[in-house]
């Protein structure tokens, strides 16, 4: 009768460790999520920001070296050499991390120019899909705006002046 005694006290032990075994699991599992979920990399989505703002914003310039911009210096004068600025340099140096917030601060600029001389018709107006009329544009400003508070974060070339 001991025997049967001990194999049945030996059975419930194997299953109340190996119900332990699965809590713990089960507890490892939700602190790793917990753990991934909670963990931020700011420095990283700073990063992707001043790619795609910059980078898209970029593609405009080399538009403008490739193509002129007389349009722009009908309304602008010697002022229009401004753009090769704002939307060359400016970009390149953000994309770098290099003086990221005076960079910005130049882009969101340019942006501001932009929507002034060029696109004040369509201020309050709305695309034939319902969107904002100006809402890229916008975009490109409030990004370069971000950057401009925030900073470049720990991927970029330089990280120690009051402009990075």
């Amino acid at each position: 009768m001991n025997s049967k005694k001990t194999v049945a006290r030996r059975k419930i032990i194997i299953i109340i460790n190996r119900i332990r075994i699965l809590q713990q699991k089960t507890k490892s599992r939700i602190i790793m999520k917990n753990m991934i979920l909670k963990t931020k990399s700011t420095d990283f989505g700073l990063l992707i920001l001043r790619i795609s703002v910059a980078g898209l914003m970029l593609i405009h310039g080399i538009f403008k070296i490739l193509n002129g911009i007389g349009f722009i210096k009908e309304m602008a004068g010697s002022m229009a050499y401004g753009v090769y600025i704002g939307e060359v340099l400016a970009p390149i140096a953000i994309i770098i991390g290099f003086r990221t917030r005076i960079a910005s601060a130049i882009l969101a600029f340019n942006c501001l120019v932009a929507l002034l001389m060029v696109h004040a018709k369509d201020l309050l107006a709305l695309n034939s899909y319902g969107g904002y009329a100006n809402e890229l544009l916008f975009l490109y400003m409030f990004g370069a705006a971000a950057l401009m508070f925030s900073g470049a974060g720990k991927y970029a070339v330089s990280r120690k002046s009051l402009w990075d």
